[in-house]
C-alpha cells in the first residue's frame, strides 16, 4: 500500500487526492497496529474486520483525477527505437570523412529512406530474383541449344524477357505459398 502512495506522490495528481491517500495509509497503519495489539490480547478477528471496514475509504471516494489512458506500449517502443536510431546515426556520421558524411546525410533523409525501404520490399524480393534467375538459366539454355541446332541468331532481349517473366512467376508463387499457409493456420 505504501508503494501505491509513493507512486501517487510521484505522479502529478490533485493535492486532495494525495491527501486522501495519505490519510488512508495512516488509517491502515493504525489499524494494523491495533490489530497486532488486539491479537496479542485475544480479540476476535471479526471485530478487527469491522473496524477496518469502518475506517476504510471506498475506491469511488478517492479521486486521483481524470482517468487518462496510459500511452500505448507500441507508441513508446516506436519512439524509443526512433530515438536510438537517430542517436546511433549521428554518432556514426561524426566518425565519417567529409564526403561520406554528406552522402550519409542525403541517404538517411526520411523521404529517401522510405523510397529505399519500399524498393527493398518490392523490387529486390528474393523469390523474384530466384525465380528470374532460374527461368533465365533454363530458358537461355534451351534457346542457346535451339540456336546452335537450327542455326538462327541468339537475341539478347530474350534474356531480359525471360528474367522478367521468371521474376513475376517467383513473386506470384511466393504470394500463393503465403496464401496457402495463411489458410492452413486459420482453418
Amino acid at each position: 500500500m505504501s508503494e501505491r502512495i509513493e507512486h501517487a506522490k510521484n505522479i502529478e495528481h490533485k493535492p486532495e487526492a494525495v491527501d486522501a491517500l495519505t490519510e488512508a495509509q495512516h488509517n491502515l497503519d493504525r489499524i494494523h497496529a491495533e490489530a497486532g495489539k488486539e491479537q496479542r490480547d485475544g480479540t476476535d478477528t471479526e471485530q478487527l474486520k469491522t473496524k477496518a471496514e469502518k475506517h476504510a475509504l471506498s475506491r469511488e471516494k478517492i479521486n486521483i483525477g481524470e482517468k487518462e489512458a496510459p500511452p500505448s506500449q507500441m507508441g513508446l517502443q516506436r519512439e524509443l527505437k526512433s530515438t536510438a536510431y537517430k542517436q546511433t546515426l549521428r554518432r556514426i556520421q561524426t566518425k565519417l570523412r567529409g564526403s561520406e558524411k554528406v552522402l550519409s546525410r542525403i541517404m538517411h533523409q526520411p523521404a529517401v529512406e522510405k523510397l529505399s525501404n519500399a524498393g527493398a520490399n518490392t523490387v529486390a524480393r528474393p523469390s523474384g530474383i530466384l525465380g528470374g534467375g532460374f527461368v533465365t538459366l533454363l530458358g537461355s539454355s534451351i534457346l542457346l541449344y535451339l540456336t546452335k541446332y537450327y542455326g538462327f541468331e541468339y537475341n539478347l532481349t530474350v534474356f531480359f524477357i525471360l528474367f522478367s517473366a521468371g521474376f513475376m512467376a517467383g513473386i506470384i508463387l511466393e504470394g500463393l505459398i503465403k496464401l496457402v499457409r495463411r489458410k492452413r493456420s486459420i482453418g
